[in-house]
């Protein structure tokens, strides 16, 4: 009889003890996906801090280079969209970008509509003995997404929307069948007449896999994460809204930055990338800014990028530019069949006096 009762006991021990493990195991298995859920949500200066309990979180950044993208002709365009092709538009589009920013170490701070709010020098995502800076690092990483979705590269399938939204869009433009549509277009019109382009320039808008309106500015930023329902990370200051103008006074496929990228930029040995003239542009709540656009690059995307993305690499001189209404090759110095048969091969220093004279 002893001996029973002390079986039974030790046999009652022993599953105490394995569900014990098993709730163990499984409390540590939701730690980790909350911590996995929180890394995903915010930077890792702030996860930190978060799962150590702190419920605001401010960090002053002296210097921090910001970014912003919005599509042209977004409204107009997702008219003729139904649900599904404008969630595989933006998904594709965005999905793309995420994969480019987290090659160059840019933070995605969040996507406002048809915007891509991004900046590049918070703390803890490069190693300490990076020496490219945020400056660069934002460039390269706005060189490589204009680039990726000009018609330098061909897409996989899954991009294949790009196609279809690119023609809906020459479509919902020049139809105005209806005033909510010609109301539409010409808010839409306005906005892009603003930065030097009529509509009549949407033309050539075709040839962009995706025409975007890309901003940088440099400077200091607020970064955080302010507590309330549904808390998330976010970024403020003038450099916030000094990149959120330089969009929207820039050009379809160019890069348009402050003056101070500019000059961080040209002080850098080694840059590849060539610069218009600096203008004058104005911006609401700033006043007249100097700025600069991105003429082109000698510097494609890397191939471990271009491979990342499915995409096959072309070579050569990029121009960020507007295309012409013939629809011939942004992408200089190297051949490519346009409308009337096949386009020459002119060299680096032809392509920018091709891209002064239509910026002038």
């Amino acid at each position: 009889g002893i001996a029973a009762l002390a079986f039974a006991g030790r046999s009652m021990l022993r599953s105490m003890m394995d569900t014990w493990q098993r709730g163990k195991e499984a409390v540590q298995q939701q730690k980790e996906k909350f911590q996995e859920l929180v890394s995903a949500l915010y930077p890792s200066f702030a996860t930190e801090r978060i799962l150590q309990g702190d419920k605001q979180i401010v960090l002053q950044l002296p210097e921090a280079t910001v970014f912003f993208s919005d599509i042209c002709n977004f409204t107009a365009t997702s008219i003729a969209l139904t649900a599904m092709e404008l969630v595989e538009w933006i998904g594709y589009s965005f999905g793309a970008m995420d994969t480019v920013a987290e090659y160059f170490k840019v933070y995605k701070i969040k996507t406002i509509g048809d915007a891509y709010f991004a900046v590049a020098g918070l703390p803890g995502l490069t190693a300490e003995d990076d020496t490219m800076g945020h400056v660069m690092r934002m460039m390269h990483f706005a060189s490589c997404v204009a680039q990726v979705f000009s018609n330098r590269y061909l897409h996989p399938d899954s991009g294949l929307c790009l196609d279809l939204i690119a023609k809906k869009s020459i479509l919902a433009k020049q139809a105005g069948t209806s005033s909510h549509k010609r109301s539409l277009d010409h808010t839409s019109g306005a906005r892009t007449s603003a930065s030097g382009h009529s509509s009549a320039s949407f033309e050539g808008l075709s040839r962009l896999q995706c025409p975007m309106r890309y901003g940088l500015a440099t400077g200091p930023v607020t970064a955080g994460v302010l507590h309330g329902k549904c808390p998330s990370f976010d970024l403020w200051g003038t450099t916030v809204n000094l990149a959120s103008r330089m969009e929207a006074t820039g050009r379809p496929g160019q890069l348009h930055c402050h003056e101070a990228v500019y000059r961080a930029v040209i002080a850098t040995p080694g840059s590849h990338f060539v610069w218009d003239k600096p203008h004058t542009t104005y911006a609401k709540g700033f006043g007249n800014l100097t700025a600069v656009f991105v003429k082109g690059t000698h510097q494609p995307p890397p191939k471990e990028l271009l491979g990342s993305l499915l995409l096959e690499p072309r070579m050569g001189f990029f121009v960020f530019d507007v295309p012409s209404k013939r629809g011939e090759a942004v992408l200089l110095g190297v051949p490519e069949a346009g409308a009337h048969g096949a386009v020459g091969s002119p060299s680096a220093e032809d392509a920018l006096s091709v891209a002064s004279s239509e910026n002038a």
